[in-house]
């Protein structure tokens, strides 16, 4: 199994892969990290993990203000 972590390491991989006539997903799983427009162009289809940055920055900033408001009620 292959994890690649950005678009210039995929089509990379993806390149290798069939100049060496190892067939994904037969010989070799490739997954993408983070998803991308002509994803769903590739044959044979690849699983991408899709990370949603601006989600979780909201997610944590709120998550710190919570721990603040909690500390400065707790002194």
């Amino acid at each position: 199994m292959l994890i690649a972590g950005n678009n210039p390491i995929l089509l990379g991989s993806l390149n290798q892969l069939q100049q060496r006539q190892i067939a994904i997903p037969g010989d070799m799983a490739l997954i993408a990290y983070d998803e991308f427009d002509w994803a769903p162009l590739l044959n044979p289809p690849l699983t991408v993990l899709n990370e949603n940055s601006e989600e979780i920055g909201r997610q944590a900033a709120e998550m710190l203000i919570r721990l603040i408001n909690q500390e400065g009620k707790a002194k």
